[in-house]
């Protein structure tokens, strides 16, 4: 496997979930959106819980939204994450 893939390529099943936490959330422009605070889900649908500027969002994990997984640098691309990080905040 290389250290960056494209999430079709990328098999998630050789993954923890842990294996995410702290990596960063970037735009296409590679724009920071937050750092990975764990992964959520069942058995059907993971989602990345993202902490970023003391909000918190969450990020499905799919083709739709991960563009890029970069082990080497600890990174998650997603696509229109501008749009997720403004709709998709939690109350704590």
């Amino acid at each position: 496997m290389t250290d960056s893939e494209a999430l079709p390529n990328f098999n998630l099943n050789n993954y923890l979930d842990h294996d995410f936490v702290n990596f960063n959330i970037i735009s296409s422009s590679k724009k920071l959106y937050g750092t990975v605070l764990r992964v959520l889900g069942s058995k059907t649908t993971l989602l990345l819980e993202v902490s970023y500027n003391d909000k918190t969002y969450l990020v499905p994990i799919n083709s739709s939204f991960i563009v890029l997984i970069d082990l080497k640098e600890k990174n998650i691309m997603v696509n229109n994450i501008e749009e997720i990080s403004n709709l998709w905040y939690l109350i704590f």
